[in-house]
């Protein structure tokens, strides 16, 4: 998790200077990212259940 808050700092510090087609494909990898992890913490939720 340390790995990936470094990684949205430094899109956070490239912003100004980023295109627009850099910004589609960041929010493309982040809605992954949470599709993972929501996907991921309903598996977690069931086997409490």
């Amino acid at each position: 998790m340390k790995k990936f808050k470094i990684k949205v700092t430094k899109i956070a510090v490239n912003f100004e200077s980023s295109t627009a087609k850099d910004l589609i494909h960041y929010s493309k990898i982040i809605n992954q990212i949470q599709i993972k992890n929501s996907i991921h913490f309903n598996i977690n939720l069931n086997s409490l259940l």
